[in-house]
């Protein structure tokens, strides 16, 4: 019997990724450091990162499927302008991050299909420009909702990221009591994905 329990928890994962679909998946990023919820996000020569990757879709149900990414993803604020102020704080920090993401998300539905779920990302890459703010922290989580459409093996995608973890912290000094701006990522993805 306690055979059978251990060789039925070796091999049942083993049957539900073999039942799994796989696929490539890559596209463009819109990215700002933020210090709220998309809050002074600008698109305006935002653009400029990419991410690349391979996801997995596992069915749950005919409706459901579990759908995890990792994606190598350039990150920050890609503005080709000078860092701007205000109150004495800079409003663009024009630091270059270079992420290795991993969306957990959970897929409703197929033709058009929702997403949703939580990120977690690892920072491998930091490239300061113009001024020297102080260190990004190397960790970063949050969470992602996106709509995608399938036509055949292709998949057309956009999604919206917004990170929960403080990245650093910016005082404007200029105010009587110094207010501390906690930035954090934000990102809009345009993908588009092939299924093996």
């Amino acid at each position: 019997m306690k055979k059978s329990i251990l060789i039925s928890l070796i091999f049942f994962p083993i049957f539900l990724f073999s039942q799994a679909e796989y696929g490539v998946i890559g596209g463009i990023n819109n990215s700002r450091l933020t210090d709220g919820f998309l809050k002074d996000f600008e698109t305006e020569n935002s653009f400029g990162g990419l991410h690349l990757g391979a996801f997995m879709e596992l069915n749950l149900s005919d409706k459901i499927s579990f759908y995890p990414k990792i994606l190598f993803s350039q990150q920050g604020d890609r503005k080709k302008t000078e860092t701007q102020y205000r109150f004495n704080a800079p409003t663009q920090i024009d630091y270059k991050l270079t992420y290795i993401n991993i969306p957990l998300n959970i897929k409703f539905f197929s033709k058009p299909y929702l997403f949703v779920g939580p990120q977690i990302g690892l920072l491998i890459n930091t490239k300061k420009e113009n001024m020297d703010l102080g260190d990004i922290d190397s960790f970063d989580y949050g969470i992602n909702l996106g709509i995608g459409y399938e036509f055949n093996n292709f998949s057309l995608e956009t999604n919206i990221y917004q990170g929960n973890n403080t990245l650093i912290n910016v005082y404007d000094s200029a105010l009587p009591n110094p207010v501390k701006r906690k930035l954090t990522n934000a990102v809009i993805q345009i993908s588009l994905k092939y299924k093996i």
